[in-house]
């Protein structure tokens, strides 16, 4: 059954339907002949015949046995006659004027379902009366003359439906067969190249009826189209990809010669700033030398200037330098520890100078919330912020230049994000200015470059370093009314973080009263923000005689626990007030804070007399607060020793080894170690360095290095010396390197050559100090 079916699926549409319709004709014909065959009775011929052949033979003798009334004759005979004829049923029967008496009756029992009889009745007249023999004949249903009869239908039957089935095959194949064939054959033929020829029937149709061949040639130029289209798109895409390649290819060989500018670019700059630092720090070191002569107040005024314009043209470029290497993504931030008030003091003294001589306040502030021990690039941070507090003082001729810095987190967080504000009461910006402010090059006006100088890559510095930092910066300004430079950035709280905090200072401080009597109103500002926290009374005053006449008539109650008085009030000296308030009684004890911009070292013991302790500007509320808790805590600060930090010489002399190639830096170098008691030996290259480390006796006790020099470089002479070192199991001798190159990457090789200390030129004398004292050679 498998294999037949098998056999149909292999076949052709044509052929399938040729043996369907064979197959269904013949199942209709066979149903229809035998229905007929079966529902006809007139299939007795040969029953007839028999009848009639045996009526003939038997009534002659049954009519002589009836004539003499000779009944039991009569049954004989007919039982004779049923005994050679079992198939027959015999029924005599004698016919009267009123009733019919059955003289004999024999019935044949068929047990065939549908058995075929046929019966006929024959008059047998005698002189006794008249009879009627009834003879039943039974045969097969399915007889002789059935079979003739349906052998002959079915060949009739199958000759016509095989006709039939031969025309319906002709009209198929011609309307059917045929012009799937065709469709076929266009279908076949259709490829890439031809697909814009049409698929058709070479057919007459009406234009108003579809049939089902209508419906899949529409549906094949469909999918023709279809594909043409999806072809045409192909092309499109592949032409679009080719382009897109091309274009790629391109962008990269642009990208190449971008990325090989901006190498040449940091090389040159890199090359030209190590060029530019060579000759600089002879410049500079000359001059600070010279500073340090006998000199009258013309030629002192000659060298400041110079030594301040030799500082302006490295901050020039160090500005050129940072702005490449942000560029370029060289940029790297650190990650350690620092001391947040640190920084903001640091800022603070840096433009100490600059305060005292245009009479600006400068005053930093550190919300109490926020987080002092951080985690991050200490140097980046001072870097943004000594910058934006320059550009304050640029264009600030009076008034204030203000620091705030505040926590952003309102919940604790391990990595707090800072709020740094530096708001000033100078000049003012437009706000269409405002936009390109933080672009490279760019500045508010263009004459500000030509009034206060700057390369206008300052902001567009800062603006990168603090979205390094995951920070953002802008500006908030009106012409006339100041400037609120604001950044933020996002630093790490160290592991040990939790045992950091500040002690509290609400016992010492929790209900005192402060009286400040000066003219600064950013000083009350940041003063009063912090002395809620403090549970700290803040009272202020700008009149020396209104302060004096409260502190005259104030109650025990009210009485002042602390008074800050400003060196200067106006025209009124602030000594002097301090000296009236000591003569009021109840204050006879208070402790006095004078503020000033002066080094405690200028004034004169009875100045001094009337005070308690001064605090030198410029001011951070953290350092009034540490003044307040000396006060209250009896712990007194030697306030009236000079601010000053001083290293300390040398305790013994030191074998010191220069390793210079250039004659102005060896005299530069030489002469600040003189001021340190310190007589060099020099080196004119690596080579002879390294020929004077292993003769020298004593060993030397440091070696300056500079980096680039002939014959042999400082990074070969190093690694020599530490060979050394190691095979003969010496102590390392301290290597300090010399070298103009300030990238990090630099600074990296000369720590991994073996070097312990990095000294960038121009060298100045602080610089040489910090070294030494690295090194271990001298103390702070």
């Amino acid at each position: 059954m498998l294999n037949v079916t098998e056999t149909y699926q292999r076949q052709s549409i044509s052929h399938k339907i040729t043996l369907l319709m064979l197959v269904i004709g013949v199942i209709i014909s066979s149903v229809e002949i035998t229905e007929r065959l079966l529902s006809e009775s007139n299939y007795t011929d040969s029953l007839a015949i028999e009848l009639d052949e045996m009526a003939q033979a038997t009534t002659p003798w049954l009519a002589r046995a009836l004539a003499r009334s000779d009944l039991a004759t009569a049954k004989e005979l007919l039982d004779e006659t049923r005994n050679r004829n079992p198939h027959l049923s015999l029924k005599l029967t004698q016919n009267f004027s009123d009733r019919a008496e059955v003289l004999y009756d024999y019935r044949y029992r068929d047990t065939r379902t549908r058995p075929r009889t046929f019966s006929r009745d024959y008059i047998v007249a005698t002189a006794n009366g008249n009879y009627q023999l009834t003879i039943t004949g039974h045969d097969s249903l399915i007889n002789k003359q059935f079979i003739k009869a349906f052998f002959y239908n079915v060949a009739m039957e199958g000759a016509l439906v095989l006709l039939v089935v031969l025309v319906i095959l002709l009209l198929l194949k011609r309307s059917l067969i045929r012009p799937l064939h065709l469709l076929a054959d266009q279908a076949r033929e259709l490829s890439l190249s031809n697909l814009d020829k049409p698929i058709t029937l070479k057919r007459k149709r009406s234009s108003s009826s579809k049939d089902e061949l209508d419906i899949l040639l529409e549906a094949l130029e469909s999918m023709r189209g279809t594909l043409q289209s999806d072809l045409t798109q192909r092309n499109d895409i592949e032409r679009a990809l080719l382009n897109e390649k091309e274009e790629k290819r391109e962008t990269r060989r642009l990208i190449q010669q971008v990325e090989a500018a901006n190498q040449a670019k940091s090389q040159f700059i890199a090359t030209m700033s190590h060029e530019i630092r060579t000759p600089m720090n002879g410049v500079i070191g000359m001059i600070e030398m010279l500073r340090d002569t006998p000199l009258n107040d013309t030629q002192q005024h000659y060298v400041d200037v110079i030594y301040r314009s030799g500082e302006s043209l490295l901050d020039i470029i160090n500005d050129i330098l940072d702005y490449s290497k942000i560029e370029a993504g060289k940029m790297q931030l650190e990650n350690v520890e620092f001391d947040l008030n640190e920084i903001v003091n640091d800022c603070l003294q840096l433009f100490s100078a600059t305060t005292h001589k245009r009479d600006i306040e400068l005053v930093g502030s550190i919300t109490t919330d926020t987080p002092l021990h951080l985690k991050g690039d200490p140097t980046r941070l001072r870097q943004i912020l000594v910058n934006l507090v320059g550009n304050a003082f640029k264009f600030t001729s009076s008034g204030y230049v203000f620091i705030q810095v505040k926590n952003i987190e309102e919940v604790p967080s391990e990595k707090p994000r800072l709020h740094f504000s530096i708001i000033d009461s100078g000049i003012g910006i437009d706000a269409n200015k405002q936009r390109h402010l933080f672009d490279a090059f760019r500045q508010a006006d263009t004459t500000t470059t030509r009034r206060f100088g700057g390369t206008g890559l300052g902001l567009a510095i800062c603006k990168q370093l603090a979205e390094l930092m995951n920070g953002t910066i802008g500006v908030n300004s009106k012409p006339g009314e100041g400037a609120t430079f604001w950044f933020t950035a996002e630093f790490n709280l160290p592991e040990d973080s939790a045992n950091r905090q500040a002690p509290s200072s609400s016992l010492a401080l929790s209900g005192k009263r402060v009286l400040s009597i000066h003219c600064s109103p950013i000083l009350n500002k940041a003063f009063g923000d912090h002395c809620h926290g403090w549970n700290v009374r803040c009272d202020s005053l700008n009149d020396p005689i209104q302060a004096l006449q409260r502190l005259t008539s104030s109650t025990p109650d009210k009485r002042y626990d602390f008074i800050f008085v400003d060196q200067f009030i106006g025209e009124t000296d602030g000594f002097d007030v301090a000296k009236a308030i000591r003569r009021i009684d109840q204050y006879f004890e208070t402790p006095i804070i004078l503020i000033t911009r002066e080094r405690t070292t200028n004034f004169t013991v009875d100045q001094l007399m009337p005070v308690t302790s001064i605090l030198p500007r410029p001011l951070t509320v953290q350092a009034i607060k540490n003044t307040l808790l000396a006060q209250a805590t009896g712990v007194m600060l030697n306030e009236l020793i000079s601010m000053e930090s001083k290293s300390v010489s040398p305790q013994r002399k030191l074998n010191v080894l220069v390793a210079e190639d250039n004659a102005v830096n060896r005299m530069v170098i030489e002469g600040m170690l003189n001021k340190l008691s310190i007589e060099p030996s020099f080196a004119e290259d690596g080579k002879e360095a390294l020929d004077a480390y292993l003769s020298a006796e004593p060993p030397f006790d440091l070696i300056f290095m500079d980096c680039e020099m002939p014959e042999m470089d400082g990074f070969e002479a190093t690694e020599k010396i530490r060979e050394q070192e190691h095979n003969k199991a010496l102590t390392p001798t301290p290597i300090i390197a010399l070298t103009a190159h300030v990238e990090a990457m630099h600074r990296q090789r000369v720590f991994d050559a073996g070097m312990n200390y990095f000294l960038t030129k121009p060298v100045t004398m602080e610089k040489v100090r910090e070294s030494l004292v690295s090194v271990g050679l001298m103390q702070e």
